[in-house]
Order: structure tokens, then sequence, then C-alpha cells
């Protein structure tokens, strides 16, 4: 079975079991988009859509040409260039928060677990944690050292980087965009 088919019946299990056990869910989960397995994009959590309306696809175009035109897009543009067939994003939890907040522990204890499973079944070679929260998340799953931004682990074969989350704006150095191109050149 392909990777894509994979992923998407994965996906298609996960979402039933948690609408299951957790139907406050319904018009709120995004389980991300998988383009290609070379490169996975993890961020903290989605933000809500642009005009409050649930997102229908969770693997589709409707979630990326959303995401595309958010600051977040425009940031992994830059990031990666506008090529985004080879890539996949997601994040570690599924569900945007209140007014945006960080999630909680209960909601990476049941959405982290899935992002590890997505990863499992893509074993990209490239993964780009963006932002502080989707590094801690990382470094305790897979057991690296948390050394700020702008760093790289390989683990199980697959290189991490971290880069500054799209809604530190200011933060954001070029310096950030040429750490990603000089990884993914090489």
């Amino acid at each position: 079975m392909s990777w894509k088919k994979k992923i998407k019946k994965y996906n298609i299990k996960k979402k039933e079991e948690l609408l299951e056990k957790y139907p406050r869910y319904k018009n709120k989960l995004q389980l991300g988009f998988f383009n290609g397995r070379e490169t996975l994009l993890i961020s903290q959590n989605p933000g809500n859509p642009l005009n409050g309306a649930p997102q229908k696809s969770v693997y589709g175009k409707k979630y990326e040409e959303m995401l595309r035109t958010t600051r977040m897009g425009k940031y992994i543009g830059r990031l990666i260039g506008l090529d985004w067939e080879g890539i996949s994003v997601t994040n570690v939890v599924k569900i945007p928060t209140e007014n945006n907040k960080t999630p909680d522990k209960k909601l990476v204890d049941i959405f982290g677990p899935i992002t590890r499973g997505q990863i499992e079944i893509l074993q990209p070679k490239f993964i780009i944690l963006l932002g502080a929260f989707a590094r801690d998340w990382a470094a305790g799953e897979y057991g690296f050292k948390n050394k700020g931004f702008r760093y790289e682990q390989k683990k199980n074969g697959m290189l991490f980087m971290v880069v500054h989350h799209h809604a530190a704006w200011g933060k954001v150095k070029d310096a950030d965009i040429d750490f990603v191109k000089e990884k993914l050149d090489s």
C-alpha cells in the first residue's frame, strides 16, 4: 500500500475514533494535509479558519488553500519556496484553541500520539518544527535536547530542524530561512 493510502486510511480511522470519544471536535478537527513525504512541517495547532467555517478536507486542497493565504503560509513559502507539492503539514494538536492559546497537556495527550503515527507512516527525511511548542513536543517524543532555535538533530534517520513559529513574526530572521534552505539543499 502506498504511503498516501496509508496516511489517508490512518487519518480517517483516527478521526472516527476521536469524534466517537470527543464529538465536540466535529467541526474543529484538522489532521493536516499530506502532499509529499520528504518534508513535514509541524506546528502547535491549527488556527481558526479564516471565515469561521469548518474545514471539510483534512488533507485536501481546501485546507492547503486556506493555509497558503495566512501569515503561516507566507512564512512557509519563505522557508521552503513556493512548491507545496512535495511537503506535508500537520500540528501536534489537531484543533484550534480558544483565542489561539497554547494547548494544554490534556490536548497534547489526546493528539500527540496521532502526530507520532503520522510521522511513522510518512518517515520524512526532514521535519521542520515551527516554534517552541512543536520543538518541545518533538524533544519529549524523540529524546533530543532542546537547544532553542535554528538547530538540527538527527533521530531515526530524520533531520529535525527548529525555527521560529510564524506568529513570532518580529523574531523571524532571514537566518531561519537561510538555515532551512541550507539543510534542504544539502
